[in-house]
C-alpha cells in the first residue's frame, strides 16, 4: 500500500516537472490552481457569482469527492456562505461558462456583510483516505496525466475566504 506521502511527493513531482516542460517550450507561464478574486465577487439577492482564474478551462466538479457534512454547506460543493457571521444556506452551486461560478442561498443576503468561502470550514464528516479535512469538488480541465503516478492531474480551486 502507497502511503500519503510517497503519493504526494509523487504528484509534486509530477506537478514540477510539467512547468518545467512548459517553460523549456517557451509556453506561457502557467498560473497557479483555480483561484478567486475579491473585486470579481458580486452579489444579487439570494445568489453570488463569483469569477474565477482557470488555467485550462473550462470548470467542472471532481464528482468523486464527498459533499461537506456541515447542513447549511452540503449542497455547496465546497463553497461555505456567511451573513453577518452566521453559516447561511446553499441550494445550489452551478458552473456557468468557463470561468464562473453562481452560488444560490435559501435566504436574500442584500444588505449583509457576506464572506464568501472556498474549502476553508473543518468537516467533521469521514475524511476520504489521503484527503484533508477540507476539500472541494471545483477543479480546471487539465488532461495531463503523471508519468509517475498514471493519473490526472487537475488545478484545484484553491482555499480563499473573502468578505464582501
Amino acid at each position: 500500500m502507497t502511503s500519503f506521502l510517497e503519493c504526494f511527493s509523487r504528484t509534486v513531482a509530477v506537478c514540477a516537472g510539467s512547468l518545467l516542460c512548459s517553460i523549456s517550450v517557451g509556453a506561457p507561464s502557467p498560473a497557479p490552481a483555480v483561484s478567486a478574486s475579491s473585486d470579481l465577487i458580486l452579489i444579487n439577492g439570494k445568489v453570488i457569482t463569483v469569477h474565477f482564474h482557470v488555467p485550462v478551462p473550462p470548470l467542472v466538479w471532481d464528482e468523486t469527492l464527498p459533499a461537506h457534512m456541515t447542513p447549511e454547506w452540503v449542497a455547496g460543493r465546497g463553497f461555505e456562505i456567511l451573513a453577518a457571521g452566521v453559516a447561511k444556506t446553499i441550494t445550489g452551486v452551478e458552473i456557468v461558462g468557463d470561468d464562473t461560478v453562481n452560488i444560490t442561498c435559501a435566504d436574500d443576503l442584500s444588505g449583509f456583510q457576506v464572506t464568501v468561502g472556498y474549502a476553508t470550514a473543518a468537516d467533521t464528516g469521514v475524511v476520504p483516505p489521503d484527503q484533508p479535512f477540507r476539500w472541494g469538488n471545483l477543479r480546471d480541465s487539465d488532461p495531463f496525466v503523471g508519468a509517475l503516478t498514471s493519473s490526472p492531474q487537475p488545478n484545484y480551486c484553491v482555499a480563499f475566504q473573502m468578505t464582501i
